[in-house]
């Protein structure tokens, strides 16, 4: 028995399937259920005929998956690099915010992305920090104008020291992290609040 059209399940995200005889298609869900299969929000209107089959996509759904990268360059807060992200992808209560923030962080800035995320979380539906590629400049002079003598320059240049032989990514975050944070705190900056 040949079959004309094939409905697929357990995916969020419209498919069609190729290399079958008949016409295999899901439409996902009818509203967004996952933030990483964008897609969803579909049905698939599917007309049998003497001329063969077809699928239409039918967008029903609210929710709309939006990517937004975001360069952090020169930021010095979570407000400034929030305003990036809103030029990036209009603020409304159906819009899901899939973000990648990229750029070069300076040593002194205030600025952390889980203030940036409390900041957008009531303007938005939902927002996902898909990509966290930004850097955070250890520069010889930002170092330097530190004093050797203190904490904060002898803790400054260790970790500089660390992040010069470091091999993976995530090791990476956490060591321009611990950098940012420890020298912030030891300038006397409340960073916990």
């Amino acid at each position: 028995m040949e079959w004309s059209y094939v409905a697929l399940g357990h995916w969020h995200s419209w498919r069609e399937i190729e290399g079958t005889t008949a016409l295999a298609v899901y439409p996902g869900s009818p509203e967004t259920v996952a933030v990483d299969q964008a897609g969803s929000g579909q049905a698939a209107l599917v007309v049998l005929d003497e001329g063969g089959v077809s699928a239409t996509r039918l967008p029903i759904g609210r929710r709309a998956i939006v990517e937004a990268r975001v360069d952090v360059t020169g930021a010095c807060t979570a407000e400034e690099v929030a305003e990036r992200v809103r030029r990036e992808a209009a603020p409304g209560p159906d819009t899901i915010v899939r973000l990648d923030l990229t750029g070069l962080l300076d040593l002194h800035s205030g600025f952390e992305d889980a203030d940036l995320m409390e900041i957008l979380s009531s303007e938005y539906f939902h927002v996902a920090l898909r990509r966290r590629a930004f850097r955070v400049a250890s520069e010889d002079a930002d170092i330097s104008d530190l004093p050797e003598r203190f904490v904060i320059g002898r803790f400054a240049r260790i970790l500089r020291e660390q992040l010069a032989s470091v091999q993976g990514e995530e090791q990476r975050q956490e060591l321009e992290d611990a950098l940012k944070l420890g020298v912030a705190m030891l300038q006397g900056k409340d960073v916990i609040a």
